[in-house]
This record gives structure tokens, C-alpha cells and sequence, in this order.
């Protein structure tokens, strides 16, 4: 039931979140399409949690009352384009650069944001640097699709001085919001990243202490930002960070 309740805030009711949770138990891996408060969007059976947590719990509120008009949004680990969808549907004048590594699902992160004004998406892993060749593992459920030595699928990273610059277009060189979910890859794309977390006005974190060093990202995060607090009320138990510096204004 708990469920059901969950996918009915998206779908827009109990019949249609049965017929959807249905669907989804017939054929796991096999992308169905649902019209929801947000417009179509695909998914798989293993793409639920991401729609439970973004879309029907909505974790990223406390982001919006820190977005200027016209923002300027990085989502590292975009998925299947939860936020995005989640974000336009209450900031439409924002613009979106989308990056995501694993390809089935960057597949369907193309679908679901392709109607979407100002989003674009880019099939990249989150790196130290830009040109390196990772491997991914795709799991079950999709949202821990991850880089690890033993994956098996090849995807070139990014770094993330290039993937600010890209988000931010050609404006000053700056944005207004960076989320990153990228399952123990922060310690990669951040370690080294100070110079270019200046440029970032919010940023939005999950953490991942199992996968990676979660001491040094938070101390790269307390060198550029002044106030960090974790957002709560989450159904799962990683930490989630937002962080941000009052004395910043960005577009």
C-alpha cells in the first residue's frame, strides 16, 4: 500500500499507479510509459525509488527558495531525469545540463527531458578529469549503477571545471545550483575541485560512505562553503548535503 500511495502522487491516482505498479512487475526491464503530473515519462521496475524520492517525496524542496530567476542548473547523476522533470515543473525558466553515464538509462533520461525547454543531456561519467575511460555496473536498481573496477561498461568522464563551464553556457562562467548523485564518484569529481566549486552559488549532495572517502568531500565542501546542513526526513539512510555561502549571488 505504502507503495501504491507513493506512485499515486506521481501518477494522480490509486487506479493508475495499480496499473503502472503492474506494468511494472510484468516486465522489469522493459521501459513503460506514464503520464503523471509531470508530463510522460519512462521507466523501468528499477527506476521506482528514484520516482519515490524525487518526485513523490519530493527531497530536493529545500533547494528551490535558494534559485534566482533564470537559473543555471548542473545535475551530475541525472538518472532518468527525475529532477529535472521535478525542477522545470516548478522552475521553467531554469536551464538544465543533465549528465549521466550509465547508457540505457541515459537513454531514457533523453526521452523523459527531450520535451523539456532549456535541458540538455550529456552521456558522461563524473571524473577527476575530462577523457578518461571508466567502466560501469549496471545493478538492479538502477540508482546504484555505479564506476567500479569490476564494471563492465565504458563510458569517457568528465571533470567537473568542464561540466560547470558547460552548464553555465555563455554567461559568466557561473551557476546557481550543482546536484550530484553519482554513488562514491564525488570524491573523484570534487577532490581536486575548489577552484571551481567558487563558481558554484548551491550545491546539493548525496553522499556515499561505503563507496569512497565521504572525509575528504566534506572537507573540500567546508573550505567553499559557509553554512552546510544535511536535509532530512529521507527514506534512505545516505546523507543528503546542501550546501551554500549567503555571501553569493548567482544566475
Amino acid at each position: 500500500m505504502a507503495r501504491l500511495s507513493s506512485l499515486s502522487k506521481v501518477t494522480g491516482g490509486p487506479l493508475s499507479a495499480l496499473r503502472l505498479a503492474l506494468a511494472l512487475r510484468s516486465a522489469p526491464t522493459v521501459p513503460v510509459a506514464v503520464s503523471t503530473r509531470y508530463g510522460r515519462i519512462w521507466l523501468r521496475a528499477g527506476d521506482e525509488q528514484a520516482v519515490h524520492e524525487v518526485l513523490a517525496s519530493a527531497e530536493y524542496e529545500p533547494v528551490l527558495e535558494h534559485l534566482p530567476p533564470h537559473a543555471r542548473v548542473l545535475d551530475v547523476g541525472a538518472h532518468i531525469g527525475t529532477f529535472a522533470l521535478w525542477l522545470a515543473a516548478r522552475r521553467p525558466d531554469a536551464t538544465m545540463l543533465c549528465v549521466e553515464a550509465e547508457p540505457e538509462t541515459f537513454d531514457l533520461l533523453s526521452r523523459n527531458t527531450e520535451r523539456l525547454t532549456g535541458v540538455r543531456a550529456l552521456a558522461a561519467a563524473a571524473g577527476a578529469r575530462d577523457g578518461e575511460t571508466v567502466y560501469v555496473s549496471r545493478r538492479e536498481a538502477s540508482m546504484a549503477n555505479r564506476v567500479e573496477p569490476h564494471g563492465t561498461i565504458p563510458v569517457e568522464t568528465r571533470g567537473f571545471r568542464t561540466l560547470v563551464s558547460q552548464a553555465a553556457g555563455s554567461g559568466d562562467g557561473t551557476i546557481a545550483l550543482a546536484k550530484i548523485d553519482v554513488e562514491g564518484s564525488e570524491e573523484a569529481l570534487l577532490a581536486d575541485a575548489g577552484a571551481t566549486l567558487a563558481r558554484v552559488a548551491t550545491l546539493v549532495i548525496e553522499l556515499h560512505p561505503s563507496l569512497c572517502d565521504t572525509h575528504r568531500v566534506g572537507a573540500v565542501l567546508s573550505a567553499s562553503y559557509a553554512t552546510i546542513k544535511e536535509i532530512g526526513g529521507r527514506t534512505s539512510s545516505k546523507p543528503l548535503l546542501l550546501c551554500r555561502d549567503p555571501r553569493r549571488t548567482r544566475p
